[in-house]
C-alpha cells in the first residue's frame, strides 16, 4: 500500500511539474505577443515584421493581438 501511494505521489509530483512548465511558457509566449502587439502600435514594428518574429502569418497576428 505504502509503495502505491509512493508511485502515485511521484506521478502527482511529475504532473504538477509539466504543468508549471507548461504554464511558464505560455506566459512567456503571452508576453511576447504583447510586446509585438504594443511595438506595432506605436509604429515601431510593422504588422508583417511583429508576425515574422511571432512566427506567424500576418492574418493570424492581426486576429490574435490586434482585435
Amino acid at each position: 500500500m505504502n509503495e502505491m501511494c509512493e508511485i502515485i505521489e511521484r506521478n502527482r509530483a511529475e504532473a504538477r511539474a509539466m504543468g508549471h512548465a507548461e504554464g511558464r511558457a505560455m506566459g512567456h509566449a503571452e508576453g511576447r505577443l504583447s510586446i509585438l502587439t504594443k511595438l506595432v502600435k506605436l509604429n515601431k514594428l510593422s504588422i508583417k515584421e511583429a508576425a515574422d518574429e511571432a512566427d506567424m502569418t500576418e492574418a493570424a497576428f492581426k486576429k490574435l493581438a490586434l482585435q
